[in-house]
């Protein structure tokens, strides 16, 4: 008897989900419907920065296969940089899905930590807390690393991955093994037309970033994505007013 009510227990938890589903998708269909794309990354980025020369690169291997990639992570839009200058380079890697585009667990599973490990790249560092402004204005809290490869090249990478305005991961650790309730809660999110859009952002370069944020074409970049996406609009009213223009990095880095 007590397993009959168990099945019928699942049944109708499973006709619940399925009703909600359904009715989030079609909401979810009817909200975004007939409406033009929220952002444009090609006009929000500027492709020419004082005192750089910008490269256009397709995905590379760091990030797997191209066309296998593009079809694994299903973007709307991506826009894949490197920018060259007399002090040296580095790459930007924008990738943007629209709400109800893509489960945030799907997309934070190809981070740095997995793909380019996956490729034979070292991390020797972390910082799960780096913190920066521009322009008075306190961006959100990125993802630090510091990467070697087997010929020595050593690469410092920061990247974001926001869903719904803010950054998306506090459930678990980048590093570690994904718990199950946060895996379900993004599932269920995703099928009842919860998911908000998204945006993966990463810089990498063999140059410190600190010598980087002194650029003025680099600052003027970061400017455009902190009014893209990366401002932090609650730290924003929070800080003081003095803080310096362009601020460099801070972070508390630990071997990794």
């Amino acid at each position: 008897m007590k397993l009959d009510y168990l099945c019928l227990g699942l049944v109708a938890a499973l006709l619940g989900f399925s009703v909600a589903a359904e009715s989030g998708l079609v909401a979810s269909k009817l909200r975004y419907a007939g409406k033009a794309p929220i952002v444009s990354l090609r006009k929000a980025l500027p492709s020419e920065l004082p005192g750089w020369q910008v490269e256009h690169l397709r995905i590379g291997p760091t990030e797997t296969d191209s066309s296998e990639i593009a079809r694994t992570l299903n973007f709307d839009q991506l826009i894949f940089r490197r920018y060259h200058s007399a002090m040296g380079s580095f790459s930007l890697y924008v990738a943007y899905w629209p709400p109800q585009k893509m489960s945030p667990v799907l997309v934070g599973g190809h981070t740095p930590d997995r793909c380019w490990v996956s490729s034979g790249w070292t991390c020797d560092a972390e910082s799960l807390s780096w913190t920066c402004d521009v322009d008075h204005k306190p961006l959100f809290p990125a993802q630090y690393r510091v990467f070697h490869d087997a010929a020595g090249e050593v690469q410092q990478v920061i990247y974001w991955h926001l869903s719904g305005g803010k950054p998306f991961g506090g459930d678990y650790h980048i590093n570690s093994s994904r718990s199950i309730f946060a895996y379900w809660k993004s599932v269920f999110l995703y099928h009842t037309g919860g998911n908000d859009e998204q945006y993966f952002i990463r810089i990498n370069s063999q140059q410190s970033f600190e010598s980087l944020w002194n650029d003025p074409g680099f600052r003027k970049l970061m400017e455009a994505l902190a009014k893209l996406c990366l401002a932090d609009p609650v730290a924003t009213h929070s800080k003081a007013a003095g803080d310096a223009r362009g601020s460099p990095p801070r972070a508390g880095v630990t071997g990794g």
